[in-house]
């Protein structure tokens, strides 16, 4: 029981809370009570949901990727529908990140592409004529090959890229492929990620523009 303080002058509207109830809750009481909490509840996660969300698309980087690239005039007819992806650079983790993205870009518009690590398992060093010899007796008929140029960074990256035709043993198609990280912050793994992405995408792009490559026209997804 609260006792007021007879020292206190006593104020209208002012009433003594007790912590026990006036009068005991009811199953009916509970059961009104329950979905109230429960959408509240709901509501809470809902909002936590979308505020972690947001946080995500702000931490992921854009890129940017600019493609310049030349068909050797005296290949200008050579046109390929199965190539071989050659990604040239040490750290095989992001090998087999590129390869992948490159496959599954060509193939998006109707180009069966071969992994690098398929035909040439990175168990050894290969000699030229050892990888000559594999390309050769391969399914492929073509290959491209994409090279990490020195002074390249994770905020900008800079690529050389030839495509090779098994028919004619020579380039002919060549460029550079300039990538830079537009937004990004502490999640480098994302937005390497979203680099490499956006590589494999403007740069088969860009072979297909210039009819290195025959697609279906319509990309499937």
């Amino acid at each position: 029981m609260c006792r007021p303080n007879r020292d206190v002058p006593r104020r209208r509207g002012l009433k003594c809370i007790t912590t026990a109830p006036s009068a005991p809750l009811r199953g009916s009481d509970l059961a009104r009570a329950r979905p109230l909490v429960l959408a509240v509840s709901d509501e809470e996660q809902m909002s936590k949901l979308i505020a972690s969300l947001v946080v995500i698309i702000l931490l992921v980087g854009c890129a940017s990727t600019k493609v310049t690239g030349f068909r050797d005039r005296a290949y200008k007819s050579a046109s390929y529908v199965k190539p071989v992806i050659d990604i040239r650079i040490d750290d095989l983790q992001h090998k087999v990140q590129i390869e992948d993205l490159f496959v599954k870009e060509l193939s998006g518009h109707g180009i069966i592409a071969i992994k690098g690590t398929s035909l040439y398992p990175p168990t050894r060093k290969y000699t030229a004529e050892e990888l000559a010899e594999v390309f050769v007796e391969s399914s492929a008929d073509s290959m491209i090959i994409v090279i990490l140029k020195e002074g390249s960074t994770e905020e900008k990256q800079i690529w050389l890229i030839k495509v090779l035709g098994k028919d004619i043993g020579k380039v002919v198609w060549t460029g550079e492929s300039k990538t830079k990280l537009v937004e990004g912050n502490i999640l480098d793994g994302m937005n390497l990620g979203t680099m490499f992405k956006s590589i494999s995408k403007n740069v088969v792009a860009r072979l297909i523009e210039d009819n290195v490559f025959k697609g279906t026209g319509v990309k499937n997804r």
